[in-house]
């Protein structure tokens, strides 16, 4: 049985751990099995030796071969000895060459045979309700038809300054399948708007969106999880901790950040957008969090942008920030991509990190 370890830090924070194996859960855009046959580990490691040898010169091997570790799953995990820049770009090749068709997951349309994206096609399925008089205030709702009374209020990536709400396909596609109601979140951005324009949209569009979902089940909601990606993970941190941004009416379960920037000493400073930066409100200083909502922290090692490498950890430093004042929060890495931002969405075809994204929609601390 191979797990990934969700944990906080040592000492600081009990440890939770997400199993890949148990929960049986729709697999989206399946064609065959994804599980990674005993061949494909065994030529993994042989291939593990091989990039060892490349990227290790003799006269420090026995120190530098360290810095690899083979997860349970037949992938390279980088270490402290090596830069993920230089592991994400040697294990490129391996990763393609090892995927022969067999093995990789194929899209299967099953909803509108016409368009190729399954994570497209659940669009089609969408209630459109503004809450604000501009274009971009829009909530994209999906509700499933027979909706289990949980709530998954999204915020879509882009930088705050690009993107749209259909830019969550993935996730939602496989939250409608699990009876899950969704809620994906359009706001005015950056590149016309100036700071916090974004931050105030959101969550007015929480509230909204919380409100409609309850109508449009008959008042059914009863669990509601707020899932952010990218910048909208930003979004999300600064409602519900920091207290200088609004506070929604609504107070989730529980968030889940997935390849966000969260912690302005861990980040890259992001492009200015109407004369502001917006990781520059990342800093958070003295503030004490407004409530103590559980997280889950998603991310990628080698990540560039919400950086995650041997020396930086964007999601260390921010879960450091959580212990010191309780805030429940559990790690998850995707265990299939390095060096990628935003990849999870690409890997959740496979059914350990379905299960994973299950056990954060259920995380309370």
């Amino acid at each position: 049985m191979s797990t990934q370890s969700l944990t906080g830090l040592t000492g600081l924070h009990r440890a939770r751990t997400i199993s890949s194996s148990s929960d049986t859960l729709p697999t989206i855009g399946l064609a065959s099995s994804t599980t990674p046959s005993r061949e494909h580990s065994s030529s993994m490691r042989l291939l593990t030796l091989a990039l060892r040898k490349r990227l290790c010169p003799k006269p420090r091997r026995s120190r530098c071969t360290q810095a690899f570790q083979l997860t349970g799953l037949g992938e390279l995990e980088p270490r402290t000895l090596l830069s993920f820049k230089s592991v994400g770009i040697a294990t490129g090749p391996f990763r393609s060459a090892l995927n022969p068709p067999v093995y990789r997951p194929q899209p299967v349309q099953t909803v509108t045979p016409s368009r190729p994206d399954l994570a497209d096609t659940i669009w089609s399925r969408v209630r459109v309700f503004p809450y604000g008089p501009d274009p971009d205030q829009q909530l994209l709702v999906l509700v499933p038809p027979n909706p289990n009374g949980k709530l998954d209020l999204m915020v879509h990536p882009g930088g705050l300054s690009g993107g749209e709400p259909t830019d969550v396909g993935t996730f939602a596609q496989l939250d409608y399948q699990r009876g899950i109601t969704v809620v994906s979140i359009g706001y005015r951005k950056l590149d016309r708007w100036p700071w916090p324009v974004p931050i105030t949209d959101i969550a007015k569009g929480i509230d909204s969106g919380y409100q409609i979902a309850q109508k449009l089940t008959g008042q059914r909601i009863t669990d509601v999880t707020e899932t952010g990606f990218s910048a909208g993970g930003s979004a999300l941190a600064l409602i519900n901790y920091s207290r200088g941004y609004p506070t929604t009416k609504i107070q989730p379960n529980r968030l889940i950040t997935v390849s966000a920037p969260l912690d302005r000493s861990s980040v890259p400073p992001a492009k200015p957008s109407a004369g502001f930066r917006y990781t520059s409100a990342l800093d958070w200083g003295g503030n004490i969090p407004k409530a103590a909502i559980p997280i889950t922290l998603m991310g990628t090692h080698g990540d560039p942008v919400a950086v995650e490498n041997s020396h930086v950890s964007n999601i260390r430093a921010f879960s450091r920030y959580l212990a010191k004042y309780g805030v429940p929060f559990q790690i998850y890495y995707d265990p299939y991509t390095v060096g990628l931002h935003g990849s999870i969405g690409q890997v959740l075809m496979y059914p350990d990190v379905q299960s994973a994204l299950a056990r954060a929609q259920s995380f309370d601390g």
